[in-house]
């Protein structure tokens, strides 16, 4: 399980993957009965499949473009950013050419909040709208 140490921390037991799985998509469920606005994270075809009954986004984790081409219904991405601005505005616009409608930015330099923000400033003087 991937997320092994994260669950321990919060204390969160281990369940079957069909499990959570099927537990994912009953909160999704309710949230969007709530009109919140969700989507579903993960690889698997199950996780595909459930996004796409409930007509969500698929959020992948660090993947390739090619990855994001090949998958059904909507997908957004979500990975560490290139501490480079010119090269992180070239990996953003490649998952975005790849159908990603959202990009969820994981940034080199967690805790120096300046070097963060610098580049952050520098990647959005490069996009045009």
């Amino acid at each position: 399980n991937k997320s092994r140490v994260e669950n321990d921390a919060y204390g969160v037991e281990p369940s079957a993957f069909d499990d959570r799985v099927r537990d994912m998509e009953q909160l999704a469920t309710q949230l969007r009965e709530r009109n919140i606005e969700v989507w579903l994270g993960g690889r698997s075809t199950q996780v595909q499949q459930a996004a796409n009954r409930l007509g969500v986004p698929v959020n992948l984790w660090d993947v390739s473009a090619s990855e994001v081409t090949s998958r059904t219904g909507e997908v957004t991405w979500g990975g560490a950013i290139e501490s480079d601005a010119t090269q992180a505005v070239a990996q953003l616009a490649q998952v975005e050419q790849a159908g990603a409608t959202w990009a969820v930015v994981q940034l080199p330099h967690p805790a120096q909040v300046a070097d963060s923000i610098s580049l952050l400033s520098a990647i959005s003087a490069s996009v045009s709208r």
